[in-house]
């Protein structure tokens, strides 16, 4: 015997030995009966590609994911810690190569490729079911000079997951408004703000709502810029400003699409006209003296048949 000392719960244990050729085996004792035992010895030549998947089967659907161990044994089925040996794979029916590793460090080997060197004699190959899959999933693992492994892994039809039946666009938030200076009469709605003015109009978000007096003036412009979904940009969306104060005027592209008079809080709600890129949206709105008035609520762009999610 070597050595022998007490289990440290925190530390790990080392014993100093010198080589020498044969086994080196490592006894765990419990109340002085023995409980676990693991042991190494040399190896002879690498001979031949041992894959070690980490289960029996796999499920199907493609949620399945599964780690193979792969090595180099010697003729006796030992691991060779020595070898760095490239290792080619194929994966092949009810499932797929999710990619590789083997724990180096410094290796920038592709991890979807179809080749992997071990590092310390291992690597490692994730398999991944096909979607709504059943059948055998085959590996195969090959490297110069040595046998070839096949490995065969049973894949279980499995019941669908369910899925998100199909929906019209979801609705987008208009976000990112700018807010002019209050005037007493009504200004041009389509006047323009240079870009690197940080100053002159405010910047702000629903709820947008400002008192109304003379010396503040009645009228305020609301601007935004946005880019519709794809799917509501062919004419197929409306905008959806769903609280407003004040009369209104809306204004897309400098071209009104719609208004709304009277002061009392309302939604307003007008087709999308068709069109590509970035839009420019004004709202123009003209309070009473004595009351708040302006954009109250979010401004949406969704589907014709769109609820109302104020």
């Amino acid at each position: 015997m070597i050595g022998e000392q007490a289990v440290d719960p925190y530390r790990m244990h080392y014993f100093y030995v010198s080589y020498a050729a044969g086994t080196l085996r490592a006894i765990a004792c419990r109340g002085g009966k023995e409980v676990a035992t693991t042991q190494v010895e040399p190896t002879g030549a690498a001979g031949r590609v041992a894959l070690e998947p980490d289960r029996a089967g796999s499920s199907g659907g493609g949620r399945d994911a599964m780690p193979i161990t792969v090595r180099a044994v010697d003729a006796a089925g030992r691991a060779v810690p020595t070898t760095s040996a490239e290792i080619t794979f194929k994966v092949a029916g009810a499932g797929k190569s999710s990619g590789h590793g083997n724990g180096d460090p410094d290796s920038h080997e592709d991890a979807k490729g179809p080749t992997r060197k071990l590092y310390n004699g291992l690597a490692q190959l994730i398999v991944q079911s096909n979607d709504d899959s059943e059948g055998d999933l085959v590996v195969e693992a090959s490297a110069a000079g040595m046998a070839p492994a096949r490995l065969v892994i049973a894949v279980r039809k499995v019941a669908p997951v369910p899925t998100q039946p199909p929906s019209e666009a979801p609705f987008t938030v208009v976000s990112y408004w700018r807010i002019s200076p209050a005037t007493a009469t009504r200004p041009d709605p389509g006047q323009q703000l240079a870009d690197f003015d940080m100053n002159t109009w405010e910047g702000g978000e629903p709820p947008m709502l400002h008192g109304q007096d003379a010396r503040e003036g009645g009228f305020r412009i609301y601007r935004a810029g946005f880019r519709p979904r794809k799917q509501l940009a062919d004419g197929s969306g409306v905008l959806l400003v769903t609280a407003l104060r004040g009369r209104t005027e809306i204004r897309l592209n400098g071209r009104l699409i719609g208004t709304r008079e009277g002061y009392g809080e309302g939604a307003l709600r007008v087709p999308l006209p068709a069109g590509a890129g970035e839009r420019q949206l004004s709202v123009l709105v003209e309070g009473r003296a004595g009351e708040p008035a302006g954009v109250a609520g979010r401004v949406l762009v969704e589907p014709q048949s769109g609820s109302d999610p104020r």
